[in-house]
């Protein structure tokens, strides 16, 4: 699975993750934001309020499951979910070309320019 299918399925197939899941994504997104910030007093302040919105876990269980890295993780949530909830169902793929096209909504390939509306 590339790197595309994987954004793809993370972010239009949220539903499908575990409560623990989407935890921990939102402790990855947050935690690439603060790492963005570079004043140190900001940073600080947002790391603050993202701890009391319960944007950043502190379960070692949770954090555990990130030991592989980041990338890891959100490689295989996204194989999870694919094999798990009907494989090709969740991409919308070109007719013609066979790729992803950009969202499950779009009915023109980005791609090769069919359009199946």
């Amino acid at each position: 699975m590339d790197q595309e299918t994987v954004s793809y399925i993370l972010t239009y197939h949220w539903h499908l993750l575990s409560e623990q899941e989407k935890l921990i994504l939102q402790h990855l997104l947050t935690t690439e934001k603060l790492m963005a910030v570079t004043a140190a007093s900001v940073r600080q302040r947002m790391q603050i309020l993202s701890a009391r919105k319960g944007w950043l876990i502190t379960d070692k269980q949770l954090l555990e499951r990130l030991a592989d890295g980041p990338d890891a993780f959100r490689y295989n949530t996204a194989v999870t979910v694919f094999n798990a909830h009907g494989r090709e169902k969740l991409l919308n793929l070109c007719p013609r070309c066979g790729l992803l096209a950009r969202t499950p909504q779009a009915r023109q390939c980005r791609h090769c320019g069919n359009d199946w509306h």
